[in-house]
């Protein structure tokens, strides 16, 4: 009675094609989040994320509903080209800021530039993996450095200490590059 639940007959078979892409896709997923944890800290240094995010998802809105349109007859009825239209608009929108990113800093063939900006506040912050141990010392282990350029606040992290000690306005040279989609970003 029991077998046809547990004995594994009524299993879906797949062809060795089908392994590979589904495989071949759960792998690619796995890469692009791994990509996405490490190109969180380069999101802080552009000097407008939010208008690469937002430049991100409109390409990625489009970019999705033209996947789900030439996927859409892959489908065996309307609730499955729904389900294909979904599918592809929401993996786009989720993965469109990396990639746009990715391709701002990673062809960017110009050269970077060199401008003076003002220091309006260096706060030292310590920062640990796994908090503080009991009995450690909290010693700062990296800055948040603010600082003014073209008449904008911005600012930044780094593990870099020579910026300690620095006052308000006291004037530092900072490297930008523009990168190949015209996204300004401080060089870390």
């Amino acid at each position: 009675m029991f077998q046809n639940f547990y004995g594994g007959q009524n299993r879906e078979r797949y062809t060795g094609s089908e392994y590979l892409l589904y495989g071949g896709g759960t792998l690619l997923l796995i890469a692009l989040i791994v990509l996405y944890v490490f190109e969180f800290r380069y999101f802080s240094l552009y000097l407008n994320p939010k208008a690469l995010v937002i430049t991100a998802l409109a390409l990625g809105l489009s970019g999705g509903i033209l996947w789900g349109y030439l996927w859409r007859n892959k489908a065996d009825s309307s609730t499955e080209s729904v389900q294909i239209y979904i599918f592809c608009i929401l993996l786009s929108l989720v993965f469109a800021p990396l990639l746009l990113s990715l391709t701002n800093r990673g062809l960017d063939f110009r050269t970077p530039e060199t401008k003076n900006v003002q220091i309006v506040l260096v706060q030292p912050q310590y920062s640990g993996r796994y908090g503080v141990l009991e009995g450690e010392k909290m010693i700062p282990n990296q800055l948040i450095v603010n600082y003014l350029h073209k008449n904008e606040t911005f600012s930044f992290k780094t593990k870099n200490m020579s910026f300690v000690g620095l006052k308000r306005g006291t004037p530092i040279e900072l490297t930008f590059r523009q990168g190949l989609f015209g996204f300004t970003y401080l060089q870390p």
